[in-house]
């Protein structure tokens, strides 16, 4: 699981997903054939908020379409160029019938692995991309880019050049955004590495590999709606940790699905014999179009960091912060 990128209403309720699939689409010198990857119309749009940190292209074509076909050998290019510099593609069809799709993406060799959405709703797809930022009219080629923090840049309808994608990566790359946001530098732990305690009105609801989520509701994360959620986990820090204050900040206002995050308190605790920061902050959740609350919990052991999130309706925030309080102090490693 990477603990480092996204959350969102769904993305940080499931933020295993974008390790789990995104393992697919990386591939290098890939070519398609019958076993495209398929994915849900959710799990695609939560890809975006699971690659939070990198520069993001969505991109949905068909084989059918013919501004799609002209436009693919570029669209495969900027996956060649941009391997390994913080930029990820994510390129899919909703086409049913697999056949000429695969056809269509045996004829190039492709520099990474493009998936098909799944049947769905009609409108599930606009609607789905409409959580991401995007305007979806059902026409196609359509690309949108997102720049570090998760945030909509530029969409597109119709066949763009490899010149213009390429000056709005470049810029989105060169830009300042959340690059001191850790990535693991070798896979966590199998299994959990700490304990932590349930506090009413506080439930488990997943137990995953480094990663405790509770929810106030007991509900599955997605469907917890407006139900204050509380997560935990650990990762290892990209290399060794500078300013603990600024690292605790810039990972707070890197929280996915949440934007204007203004930072309201910052506490030093000390928890388990482990020094760290606790933060306050007030944010807007971009999925239910309303504010949030955060409480974030940060403890240091050298070049390994454990991260504690709450995420409250405001209307909530005294009491739940108390019940966030409690657990981030429950914290008790192996």
């Amino acid at each position: 699981m990477d603990w480092e990128r996204g959350r969102g209403i769904q993305g940080r309720r499931n933020a295993a997903l974008g390790a789990a699939i995104v393992a697919l689409i990386l591939l290098s010198n890939a070519t398609a054939s019958s076993d495209l990857g398929e994915v849900s119309v959710d799990d695609a749009v939560n890809m975006v908020r699971a690659n939070r940190g990198s520069v993001v292209m969505f991109h949905l074509f068909a084989s059918w379409c013919g501004p799609c076909r002209r436009e693919f050998p570029d669209i495969n290019r900027l996956a060649q160029e941009y391997r390994g510099k913080d930029f990820v593609l994510l390129a899919f069809s909703d086409e049913q019938d697999s056949r000429p799709l695969d056809q269509f993406l045996a004829s190039m060799r492709l520099s990474f692995s493009p998936m098909r959405i799944g049947a769905s709703e009609p409108g599930d797809l606009a609607r789905a991309i409409q959580r991401i930022g995007g305007s979806y009219r059902q026409a196609i080629p359509y690309t949108a880019i997102y720049d570090r923090f998760g945030t909509l840049v530029r969409e597109f309808t119709g066949g763009n050049s490899y010149e213009q994608y390429k000056s709005i990566i470049d810029h989105l790359l060169a830009a300042e955004g959340p690059k001191d946001i850790a990535r693991p530098s070798s896979p966590p732990p199998a299994n959990l590495n700490f304990i932590i305690r349930e506090t009413p009105p506080f439930t488990f609801v997943q137990k995953r590999p480094n990663l405790y989520v509770l929810s106030g509701g007991g509900a599955a994360p997605q469907e917890a709606s407006e139900e204050p959620i509380f997560m935990a986990g650990s990762a290892y820090a990209k290399s060794a940790i500078g300013d603990r204050k600024v690292f605790a900040h810039s990972r707070l206002r890197a929280t996915g699905g949440v934007r204007d995050v203004s930072i309201t308190a910052t506490n030093q605790v000390t928890i388990d014999n482990l020094e760290g920061l606790e933060c306050l902050a007030e944010g807007f959740d971009t999925d239910l179009n309303k504010p949030v609350s955060l409480y974030q919990v940060m403890l240091f052991d050298g070049n390994r960091y454990y991260l504690m999130q709450g995420f409250s309706p405001p209307a909530e925030r005294d009491t739940h912060i108390r019940s966030f309080r409690i657990m981030a102090l429950s914290f008790t490693r192996r």
